[in-house]
C-alpha cells in the first residue's frame, strides 16, 4: 500500500522526495544520577505477569496466584494512558518496553519537549514505568485553581526527574530527516 501511494504521489504530483542524515538539535535523556532509576521506573522481571492484551483472561482455578504490581498497566509491549490519582493530570506507562521506546515517546507530550527524544542513559533491557504529571495548556500548567500552590503537582520534566530518574539535556545529534525535493501542483 505504501508503494503505491508513492508511486500515486509521484506521477500525479511529480514528488521527489529522499532522507538524510543532519545535526540538529535533539534531547539526549539521560540518567539524573548515574546508575540510579527512579521509584516508578524499573527493570522488567522475565517471570513478571505480563499480558500482551488490554484484556487477560482469567487463569485456570489450579494456576498459581500471579501478583501484578498495579503502579504498572497490566498489558505489555506498549505505552499507555493509565487513570490519574487526581482530575486534571495525565499518567501514562508501560511494561516490557526499551528505553529507545520510551525516548521516541517523549517529543510532543510537552511544550517542553519540542525536539526528537534519543536514548543516551546507556540502560539495556526492557523496562517497567509509569509517570503522571500535570500537562501545560497554553504554556501555562492547568489542573485546577488549586494546582498553582500545590507543590505536589510536577510539570511533564519535574515528573521525569523525581519518578523515573531521568532529564532531558538539549545537545546536537544526528537524524534522518525527510528532504522534499520537488513537487508540482497537479493539472486538472
Amino acid at each position: 500500500m505504501r508503494l503505491m501511494m508513492q508511486s500515486l504521489l509521484a506521477d500525479r504530483f511529480k514528488l521527489a522526495v529522499h532522507y538524510e542524515t543532519r545535526q540538529i538539535p535533539v534531547y539526549a535523556l539521560l540518567l539524573d544520577i548515574p546508575g540510579k532509576l527512579g521509584p516508578l521506573l524499573q527493570q522488567h522481571a522475565d517471570d513478571s505477569p505480563c499480558a500482551t492484551t488490554p484484556w487477560v483472561p482469567s487463569p485456570p482455578p489450579t494456576a498459581p496466584a500471579q501478583p501484578l504490581d498495579t503502579r504498572f498497566p497490566g498489558p505489555c509491549g506498549g505505552i499507555l494512558n493509565m487513570p490519574p490519582s487526581v482530575t486534571g493530570r495525565v499518567r501514562v506507562g508501560a511494561r516490557d518496553v526499551t528505553m529507545e521506546l520510551i525516548a521516541n515517546s517523549m517529543p510532543g507530550t510537552e511544550d517542553e519537549v519540542d525536539r526528537p527524544v534519543l536514548d543516551r542513559t546507556g540502560l539495556t533491557g526492557r523496562f517497567d514505568f509509569a509517570i503522571e504529571f500535570t500537562p501545560k495548556l497554553n504554556g501555562r500548567s492547568d489542573a485546577g485553581s488549586n494546582s498553582r500552590t500545590d507543590s505536589t503537582v510536577p510539570n511533564f520534566l519535574q515528573a521525569l526527574k523525581e519518578q523515573l530518574g531521568l532529564k532531558l539535556e538539549p545537545q546536537m545529534g544526528a537524524m534522518d530527516v525527510f528532504v522534499l525535493d520537488y513537487v508540482e501542483q497537479p493539472l486538472n
